[in-house]
């Protein structure tokens, strides 16, 4: 979501999609993070009836939105 102040209103950027089908892991309550020069993607993930911080997924941003890098949707 990106919105023209803190306070909104906010609208989806591009097709809101960020996860491509060749990713490994869905996370959920993901959170984007800027790491030297690489935007990173860290969530949640429930596998085995645990919960866990997935690896670092590196994203990419351009005019339909923000994916996984590699991935387009």
């Amino acid at each position: 979501m990106v919105g023209d102040s803190p306070l909104g209103p906010f609208r989806m950027y591009g097709t809101g999609e960020i996860v491509g089908q060749g990713t490994s892991v869905t996370p959920y309550a993901s959170r984007l993070l800027r790491w030297g020069e690489q935007w990173l993607m860290i969530g949640t993930v429930h596998e085995g009836g645990t919960n866990s911080i997935c690896d670092p997924i590196p994203v990419e941003f351009d005019e339909t939105g923000i994916h996984t890098a590699g991935a387009r949707g």
